[in-house]
């Protein structure tokens, strides 16, 4: 059952990722970093209650290793995929997801802004409604 130890798989080699990046080893970095997406989005597929928010910090964590190597398009369209895997789950559980997802907005507003591309308003209405909720009112 090789499946069986696909998530442990996934985990390891993101935080690989992140230490060959530390490390300065981008290109190794980037290797791991995509094989751990690859593996949570099949895991995610499956059961995305229990793997998207892996596959959320997966592609933080390779959206962060593309910023790095000055790639802020791809950088910007794999933060995208981060915020359109996690709204569902931040719909549902908001407090629970709300650091993440609000990680998630500024890093791709900000590499869409370095790539001169015009951040999704489609993809982010919702959640800024969220996360940005009014004052209640009476408040100054």
């Amino acid at each position: 059952q090789p499946d069986l130890f696909l998530p442990d798989l996934a985990m390891s080699l993101n935080n690989i990722a992140m230490i060959l990046g530390m490390l300065g080893r981008s290109a190794e970095a980037l290797a791991a970093a995509g094989e751990a997406v690859s593996h949570y989005r099949f895991l995610a597929d499956l059961r995305p209650d229990a793997f998207t928010p892996g596959l959320t910090t997966a592609l933080e964590t390779l959206g962060l290793l593309q910023a790095g190597l000055g790639d802020a398009a791809r950088s910007a369209a794999t933060f995208a995929e981060a915020i359109e895997r996690l709204t569902p789950a931040f719909a549902t559980l908001k407090l629970a997801f709300q650091d993440q997802m609000s990680r998630c907005v500024d890093t791709y507003v900000r590499q869409c802004r370095e790539a001169g591309l015009t951040p999704d308003a489609g993809l982010l209405a919702p959640i800024e409604a969220c996360l940005n909720p009014p004052p209640p009112e009476g408040c100054p």
